[in-house]
């Protein structure tokens, strides 16, 4: 999707209220690797939106939740299976 004719009709849509919120930092070194890097992240953008959307304070401690289950490990594609075989 090209973002430009998307853009393009945002200022058309007249008034818009933005919230930007920003969470502390977070030194690199205390995860593992970035796999747990990206799902500290994300839990912490759930947690803001959630206390955006519901008037909280960002003080406030919001539980997030994940999947039961993870997802299905991604396959490799043929084409790229036979590349890997030829190096």
């Amino acid at each position: 999707m090209d973002l430009r004719p998307h853009a393009g009709r945002l200022p058309q849509a007249g008034p818009l209220d933005v919230r930007i919120v920003g969470g502390p930092p977070g030194p690199l070194a205390s995860f593992a690797d970035r796999k747990q890097l990206a799902r500290h992240s994300e839990d912490e953008v759930r947690a803001n939106v959630v206390r955006v959307l519901r008037g909280r304070s960002s003080t406030e401690t919001i539980a997030t939740t994940r999947p039961a289950e993870p997802p299905p490990p991604v396959r490799m594609r043929r084409a790229d299976a036979e590349r890997s075989r030829m190096v």
